[in-house]
């Protein structure tokens, strides 16, 4: 089951890359963005949130994901459905 959560409090997360492992820069996670968190896919210790791509003035296309723990959660999103 996918929920959706909107971001009540902007904050900097540790960024992930492709195979799973914090690099060692940041993103910030802004107020108002909306991210999809599948039920099905929860390992039970931190949450995989997804939003949709972003598409950068360069024609770039990034899709953002972020792990966060329920703590980061809790404080930071609502559920929106």
């Amino acid at each position: 089951m996918i929920k959706t959560y909107e971001c009540i409090n902007s904050f900097l997360v540790g960024i992930v890359d492709g195979d799973g492992f914090f690099t060692e820069e940041d993103i910030l996670v802004k107020e108002g963005t909306t991210w999809a968190f599948d039920e099905d896919e929860h390992n039970n210790t931190d949450y995989h949130l997804e939003r949709d791509e972003e598409v950068h003035d360069d024609g770039s296309i990034t899709l953002h994901y972020i792990e966060i723990d329920q703590d980061t959660l809790e404080n930071n999103f609502k559920e929106i459905k």
